[in-house]
């Protein structure tokens, strides 16, 4: 709760008083009255992807709650290259860089963008040139690439505002939003969707030949997607946490979550 201000926790910041009111209800059942907030945001995330037609992912119960806020790489930017993604998986000490980043991404696949379709690292200049270069086409079109190059690089700040959804699906998890980061196929005119930011876009054209096979790779099996996702959601979960005291039937959240 004290990253809320986080640009990256703009979607958090905007239910901030529905995580307060969960948090109030679960602490009123018997035997969970210690239950920290760290807990009940890793097991929203969980369920959010299992009612959304995701799997369900055993988590381990039992975070404390910090007074201070991480540091600020912890959380990735939009405007992140590739590079600079690969920098915070390897910082926030993944066993798997490249392949955390990539599933993890995956998340994308719901929900929505609060940023700016105006901003630099979101779709919407993206979408906005393609349609001007539509228009002009001919040579017209490259003097406008030119022109506007350091607009798909820049990376200004953009105040959490209009939603606009991460992929055409955002209430399925079933990894489309990896078809969505490929280009289009040889001869179509659709436009190309490289994702809702410009980090989604460097998993694939960020120059890392590692990221853009595992890409390719779930968006050619989503099964592949779906079954390496909660080993990566677990670990991202035990960040700093030393999990070995506590076996699977003593402090693991079961899997046996209600129909969905």
């Amino acid at each position: 709760m004290n990253e809320l201000d986080a640009p990256a926790s703009a979607g958090l910041g905007l239910c901030a008083n529905a995580t307060i009111d969960i948090t109030a209800q679960v602490r009123s059942v018997a035997g969970c009255s210690q239950t920290s907030v760290a807990d009940i945001i890793q097991v929203t995330g969980a369920v959010a992807v299992y009612k959304s037609g995701g799997p369900a992912c055993n988590l381990l119960m039992g975070r404390t709650d910090s007074g201070s806020r991480d540091a600020w790489w912890r959380l990735s930017s939009p405007c992140d290259t590739a590079a600079q993604l690969l920098a915070a998986f390897t910082a926030n000490g993944f066993a798997n860089p490249t392949a955390s980043l990539v599933v993890l991404s995956g998340a994308h696949s719901i929900g929505n963008a609060r940023a700016s379709p105006q901003g630099a690292c979101s779709r919407g200049i993206v979408s906005a040139v393609v349609m001007l270069l539509r228009a002009v086409g001919g040579g017209k079109a490259a003097r406008i690439v030119n022109a506007f190059g350091s607009s798909f690089d820049a990376c200004a700040a953009r105040p959490p505002g209009a939603q606009g959804p991460m992929t055409s699906t955002p209430t399925s998890f079933d990894g489309h939003y990896y078809d969505g980061l490929l280009p289009p196929p040889q001869g179509s005119q659709d436009i190309p969707s490289p994702g809702w930011f410009k980090s989604d876009n460097q998993l694939l054209r960020g120059g890392n030949a590692d990221l853009a096979a595992l890409v390719t790779r779930y968006a050619g099996n989503h099964g592949a997607f779906l079954s390496d996702w909660c080993a990566h959601y677990q670990e991202m979960s035990l960040l700093g946490v030393n999990p070995s005291p506590y076996a699977v039937s003593s402090g693991w959240l079961p899997a046996n979550l209600p129909p969905r």
